[in-house]
């Protein structure tokens, strides 16, 4: 039997459709004629015998020829269903309340509470998509995002600055239970990628706490008084992380540098510019600043083994140096009131001295080198034996300063010398300190007067010492010192202060008076 193509079958089918369709529009009655389409090849008319007859005219499709090469028609496509499109991850999506939420791996949603969380993730404000109610419910709610969170190891972390920053150290005040209100949340992967993994606080990193910063010094905390600039990096922490950690109150240390454009600058021996200069540090020097002036204008630094004092705006500023420790400066040579020059021994033709004992180091300078003093003490007392060691204590006063010295070469140990400016002095026994009720109130920006000196200060004796001196313009300190003994005087030397004090104590006739000199000078000690 010969096969036909499916073209030509077609073909066929579609003619026996018209004649049947011709024979039944030339019947005298009206008829209808319906072609519909079967599983079978044959054509077949159907007739009806109502008023309207219709002719149902019934186009069977070939069965599927049982040999290859027979082309098949194919069964049309059926429409997929739609599918609802998963958010990416990492999507930030914001409601009608203008309540923000983080899309996470899994396509949930987590609740981002407050400025502080989403500014810690470092989330950028132009990515947050706005959606409707009807669109955010078709991501499921999975909780809130926060700050504090564990990866799939049960490692937990806080979440600052875009980083992580692992809290081993603070567990035994965290426990994964609520955390100061933060109630630890799993790390999705998609935010586990992005945060930066950091080692932990080291050492000068600047915490934050509310409103609360500390810096963090070899596991300890120092409060930073008067906050910080916005362009010095903080990292913002839990209170209760504080627990973690020792507290302090200053720096003991503190390295610095020259500000880039000061090549070098003078260290001096005091926080003034009247101090004398010690040396000088070059730009590349690292600097260890151990304390700082009560006006903040110095900074106490070690130089070559010794202690010196830089200007404060010659350093690179940093918050370390706001927390190192108030040094109460030694008033220096500077500060030292000065006497009117002391009286001399008036000669028209000055008598060589020929002494069988000559002062030596600093006396000696001083001694040798200004004649006024010279002629005026005389020789050394040859009996001391010289320059004695001796304990001093001094204190700098407006108008003058008190000197305690164990021992001056008198046989009355413990003697206080009050120096006044217009150059005449008073000398006391150690009198100790004074009642505590005479002690009187001291302004603001003066000091207490020390233990040494109180007594002498406080009660009067007579001497009009308080009404004279004025009040302290600086600590009392201790300070090693040395005595020695003349024909008319002595010089004691104070280290604290670096001076060599000059006492005259001698008589002289103007007629048939007797004059009695009781005076002082100071010099620096230059040797």
């Amino acid at each position: 039997m010969k096969r036909i193509n499916l073209k030509t079958r077609f073909a066929l089918i579609l003619a026996g459709a018209a004649a049947a369709l011709i024979t039944a529009c030339s019947s005298t009655e009206p008829q209808i004629v319906v072609v519909t389409a079967t599983s079978t090849a044959t054509l077949e008319v159907v007739a009806t015998s109502a008023a309207t007859p219709v002719v149902e005219l019934t186009v069977k499709a070939a069965a599927p020829a049982a040999t290859s090469g027979v082309v098949e028609l194919p069964a049309p496509a059926a429409t997929p269903a739609p599918q609802e499109e998963k958010v990416e991850a990492g999507t930030l999506l914001q409601n009608g309340d203008d309540e923000i939420f983080y899309v996470t791996e899994a396509g949930r949603r987590q609740h981002i509470r407050d400025e502080g969380t989403f500014l810690a993730f470092r989330f950028a404000r132009q990515d947050i998509i706005p959606v409707g109610e009807e669109a955010l419910a078709t991501v499921p709610l999975a909780g809130e995002l926060t700050r504090l969170v564990y990866d799939d190891r049960d490692r937990l972390y806080w979440v600052a600055e875009g980083r992580r920053w692992p809290v081993d150290a603070w567990k035994k005040v965290v426990e994964r239970a609520d955390y100061a209100g933060i109630q630890p949340t799993r790390l999705d992967r998609s935010l586990e990628t992005r945060l930066a993994l950091e080692a932990g606080l080291s050492d000068g990193m600047l915490l934050q706490a509310g409103d609360a910063i500390y810096y963090f010094n070899r596991n300890s905390l120092i409060p930073v008084p008067g906050g910080v600039g916005s362009e010095v990096a903080v990292l913002d922490v839990p209170a209760e992380m504080l627990g973690a950690y020792s507290q302090q109150t200053q720096l003991e240390a503190v390295t610095a540098r020259l500000k880039a454009d000061t090549p070098a600058a003078n260290v001096r021996r005091g926080p003034s510019l009247e101090a004398e200069v010690m040396g000088t540090l070059q730009n590349t020097a690292e600097i260890v600043a151990q304390g700082r002036s009560s006006d903040k204008h110095w900074l106490k630094i070690s130089y070559q083994g010794q202690p010196g004092w830089l200007a404060t705006d010659l350093a690179v500023d940093s918050v370390a140096l706001r927390l190192l420790p108030v040094i109460e400066a030694v008033p220096t040579v500077a500060d030292v009131p000065e006497a009117e020059p002391a009286a001399m021994v008036e000669s028209s033709t000055p008598q060589p001295l020929f002494c069988t004992l000559v002062p030596i180091r600093g006396f000696g300078k001083v001694w040798s080198e200004h004649p006024e003093v010279k002629n005026t003490l005389g020789c050394a007392d040859s009996w001391q034996n010289g320059e004695q060691a001796t304990q001093a204590a001094v204190q700098i006063f407006q108008n003058g300063l008190m000197v305690w010295l164990q021992a001056d070469g008198y046989y009355s140990g413990d003697p206080v010398y009050v120096f006044f400016a217009d150059g005449s002095y008073q000398r006391f026994g150690d009198l100790g300190p004074a009642d505590p009720a005479k002690v009187g109130t001291i302004p603001t920006g003066f000091y207490a007067v020390g233990d040494e000196f109180s007594k002498v200060y406080w009660e009067g004796t007579g001497a009009q010492v308080k009404e004279r001196l004025g009040y302290a313009i600086g600590p009392a300190s201790d300070s090693a010192g040395a005595f020695q003994q003349f024909s008319n005087g002595r010089m004691f030397w104070t280290e604290t202060i670096d001076r060599i004090f000059v006492i005259y104590e001698y008589g002289y006739f103007e007629g048939q008076t007797y004059i009695m000199v009781h005076t002082w000078h100071s010099y620096e000690d230059t040797f």
